[in-house]
């Protein structure tokens, strides 16, 4: 009874502080919207999209509840005094850590619940019962964090040094976990497997990816993997086979005469149903590896194999030039020709691909003319037209300035 009336003390005292609650509970709220305010239409009332998303915000809020609602808490409590008044003998001391324990515990479900709460009613969507049991594996987590992180607040440290302490590292674990979406190799990889936050997106555990999305970086002498995941929507119809390499390069060198090497010793593999991004500043060499895979280039050292036909793939420049006195219907109608598809059939493959979105999007260009749609435009119009009416084809590289994306099908 003496726990649980101390614990209703302390959590009342928490929410007396209008902008420390305000701050923890509303911040990461505002930021999830704001990374995914063009999404709200697309995933409005998609459950399973919206849990594979919010697993990380939920680590961010639990690390922080953990941190200033539980362990700087104890600090100020023995730098204030409080346990040297109040806390005489071990059942003293073993009170009042469980009644902070369940004070803050109670704090993490008001800010769970209200990010979740809120976040669901933006999209529109229910919680099912995959995301209670979600909201309870994050607050069990919690309880295991503060309890093990308890003896923290015996370190001979002032208040301040504390918060000072904590905001540091509450601010590095959310920069490397950030970083590792692009990132995780070497010292990133290592303190990650012990960064809280991305710990908790794992146990969190979001749902299994229906694409892999990998980055690779190519920056002259520096070949480096940036690996993070990417979903395609559920809607857009895709499905998948990833059993077949489509290309395989071992330890790829390569230079032009009398300069720097491109490639030194890459390896890569593309397997059916991924998407690849190639990163790199202009001559760093993504134009030059596409050119060794399409077999444009021979003079390079290591092995690649290349598991498709000239007739299999399917290349979209940086520049793309239409004809200004083209319309963009006449776009489609191009490439219903080249693939020998009637424009009936072309519709229904893009009725099984596609949602309203894209059909939304494409009756506003539909009859103007080329040279009134933006670049961006033709480009979302020509790639989206070729993904899903070049029947033959299983691989895609798709080109831009900065970034190239290499797209193999089933």
């Amino acid at each position: 009874m003496a726990t649980f009336k101390m614990s209703s003390i302390f959590f009342l005292e928490q929410i007396r502080m209008p902008f420390s609650l305000v701050w923890t509970i509303m911040s990461p709220t505002v930021l999830f919207f704001f990374l995914h305010f063009n999404e709200i239409g697309i995933h409005a009332g998609d459950s399973s999209w919206i849990r594979g998303q919010v697993s990380w915000f939920l680590g961010y809020i639990s690390f922080s509840v953990v941190l200033f609602n539980y362990c700087l808490y104890l600090t100020g409590r023995r730098e204030s005094g409080f346990i040297a008044t109040f806390v005489h003998d071990m059942s003293g001391r073993l009170l009042f850590i469980r009644s902070q324990l369940i004070a803050s515990l109670t704090m993490s479900v008001v800010y769970v619940c209200f990010f979740v709460g809120v976040v669901y009613a933006g999209f529109q969507a229910k919680p099912d019962t995959l995301t209670i049991i979600m909201v309870i594996k994050t607050l069990c987590i919690n309880a295991l964090m503060m309890i093990s992180m308890t003896a923290m607040s015996s370190l001979r440290i002032t208040f301040q040094t504390a918060s000072t302490i904590y905001s540091v590292l509450i601010t590095v674990c959310m920069v490397f976990g950030i970083v590792s979406l692009k990132y995780d190799h070497g010292f990133i990889n290592i303190f990650n497997q012990i960064n809280p936050i991305v710990v908790y997106s794992t146990l969190l555990g979001a749902e299994k990816k229906l694409i892999s999305f990998d980055i690779y970086l190519l920056w002259h002498d520096a070949n480096v993997k940036l690996g993070f995941s990417y979903d395609i929507p559920d809607r857009a119809g895709v499905e998948f086979s990833m059993k077949e390499s489509l290309i395989e390069i071992r330890d790829l060198k390569f230079s032009y005469k009398g300069q720097n090497p491109v490639f030194s010793n890459l390896s890569l593999e593309i397997e059916q149903g991924r998407l690849i991004g190639l990163l790199g500043e202009n001559g760093a060499g993504k134009t030059t590896l596409f050119n060794i895979i399409r077999g444009g280039v021979k003079n390079y050292q290591g092995s690649v194999k290349r598991h498709f036909s000239d007739a299999e793939m399917v290349c979209l420049p940086q520049i793309i030039n239409l004809s200004g006195t083209l319309k963009s219907e006449e776009v489609l109608d191009l490439v219903c020709c080249f693939n020998k598809i009637t424009k009936k059939h072309a519709w229904a493959l893009l009725n099984e691909k596609w949602n309203d979105e894209f059909f939304i999007r494409y009756e506003k260009i539909r009859h103007k003319r080329t040279y009134t749609v933006s670049y961006g435009e033709k480009r979302w119009l020509i790639i989206s037209l070729m993904l899903t009416l070049c029947k033959n084809a299983r691989f895609f590289y798709l080109m831009s300035r900065l970034l190239v994306l290499i797209y193999s099908t089933g």
